[in-house]
């Protein structure tokens, strides 16, 4: 029993060294930038983390390394315990979406005790200060590291709520820590914190632009919910337009949020252009698929409807349902997933119906015209359109993206030069159309207006004002008309 415990002792022992050797090779290797040399330590780390599963240094130096890689998504997996609306308790789809809020203050049975907690102690984490130092010296310096790295993942994801809750966290336990180290310390010496320097510097870029684009969206949402929907737009194109950087997550869905608002104010191909964009940043955004086939439809054109509703059918048919995040949990059963096909099935019969017996699209409502407008008006609306369409300007939101995988950047242009020349065709032919009818119409008024001008014969006896009775009569008595 003694030489199996010392065999023991000898296999941990040579265990943990071996991790500390992986450890100190894989952080030599992080220190040099390289991405060949970052591979590298992902596989020493790999090996050290097969030995010892729970080692927060092996963790973290990961971590590190797949941030450094742009795997943002891989990092999420990593510290997937740690994002806050995950720890969220499971409430009401609507609730959460409403919201969108995470609380970061502790519950109370009182109402009055909640006001105040808010009014006084904002992001307030624990009831004392003395029991927030004695957490941030035990557990603060520990787990910083995981607030700020997880914090970079989820805002490059997309997920700005838990972007802003994570980075916040991390520089307020930072802070706290900070503090703490510098009154157990003598009055001449100076305290360099964890979080100083570039991490410091990131973290409060970082937290500025989300909460810049957090207040944009916030602003536009209520307008939107207020009936303000060009208001709405205004602010969305603020986001969507604006600084570089944006993550790609967050561009499209607010190129969403702005085409259902153009779809409200009635600018079809304003909102179609804003669903190409959507897609263009997430082909499998299941809203903006649904609304585009529900603009096709409303002007005719119900060949484009009937491709976007059989590709959300394949959507929903292999089991994928689109979410805002990969790693927010919906409630999906195969009830629901089996709901939504026969609700699109019903749709797509109803569209094949309309389109057989009505194959005309609506060239007015494309240009967002009245029927009853003049030429000029005509050609402002198409100047205004293809303007602000031309397909060379279909690909310049991209450039201001901030994409998780750089690779799909070549990919995403080509899909969205495609449908912008698409959108163009459409824009052009309506134009011509409407004014061939123009021409049309012109053309039968001058035919009857020369008919008007000429004296009373067969043909002229053709014409609406003759076709009454009593000038019937009069005419046959002065003999003008012969019967």
């Amino acid at each position: 029993m003694t030489a199996l415990n010392i065999l023991q002792k000898h296999i941990c022992l040579s265990s943990r060294q071996l991790v500390e050797q992986h450890l100190g090779h894989a952080k030599e290797l992080l220190m040099s930038k390289d991405p060949a040399d970052i591979y590298s330590a992902l596989n020493c780390l790999d090996s050290a983390l097969k030995l010892s599963p729970h080692s927060e240094r092996a963790i973290e130096l990961k971590a590190r390394a797949l941030l450094c890689l742009r795997r943002f998504k891989d990092v999420a997996n990593l510290l997937r315990e740690f994002i806050p609306s995950l720890k969220m308790e499971p409430v009401g789809l609507k609730t959460a979406l409403d919201t969108e809020k995470i609380m970061l203050l502790e519950s109370h049975s009182d109402p009055s005790k909640v006001e105040k907690a808010m009014n006084v102690h904002c992001f307030s984490l624990f009831r004392s200060k003395a029991r927030l130092l004695v957490a941030l010296t035990k557990r603060g310096e520990r787990e910083q590291w995981k607030y700020v790295i997880l914090g970079q993942a989820c805002c490059h994801l997309g997920m700005m709520q838990d972007a802003m809750v994570l980075l916040s966290n991390g520089r307020r336990v930072a802070s706290a820590a900070i503090r703490e180290e510098s009154n157990n310390m003598p009055e001449d010496n100076f305290i360099e914190g964890t979080m100083l320097g570039a991490d410091s510097d990131t973290v409060n870029h970082l937290l500025q632009s989300i909460k810049y684009l957090l207040r944009r969206r916030a602003a536009a949402l209520a307008a939107l919910e207020a009936g303000l929907y060009l208001e709405a737009a205004r602010h969305f194109s603020k986001i969507i337009d604006g600084r570089r950087g944006t993550p790609q997550a967050f561009v499209a869905e607010c190129c969403l949020y702005r085409a259902i608002s153009y779809h409200a104010a009635n600018r079809i191909v304003d909102a179609i252009a804003d669903c190409n964009r959507s897609l263009a940043l997430n082909p499998t955004c299941v809203e903006s698929i649904d609304l585009r086939a529900t603009l096709y439809e409303t002007i005719g054109c119900f060949d484009d409807c009937l491709q976007d509703l059989d590709r959300l059918k394949s959507i929903y048919a292999s089991g994928f349902q689109n979410q805002k995040s990969l790693w927010v949990h919906k409630p999906t059963t195969d009830t629901d997933l089996q709901g939504a096909i026969d609700f699109i099935n019903n749709r797509l019969s109803s569209v094949r119906e309309r389109w057989s017996t009505y194959d005309t699209i609506d060239h007015y409502r494309v240009l967002g015209i009245s029927r009853g407008c003049t030429r000029a008006e005509v050609e402002r609306a198409f100047l205004i359109l293809s303007l602000k369409h031309r397909p060379d300007k279909t690909t310049h939101f991209i450039d201001r993206c901030d994409f998780v995988d750089d690779r799909q950047i070549d990919d995403v242009k080509g899909h969205a030069r495609l449908m912008g020349l698409k959108l163009n065709r459409l824009i052009e032919r309506a134009y011509t159309r409407v004014l061939t009818s123009m021409e049309e119409e012109m053309r039968t008024g001058a035919a009857y207006a020369n008919l008007g001008s000429l004296t009373v014969d067969t043909v002229s006896f053709l014409r609406p004002s003759y076709r009454h009775p009593k000038e019937l009569q009069q005419g046959i008595m002065d003999g003008n008309i012969s019967c």
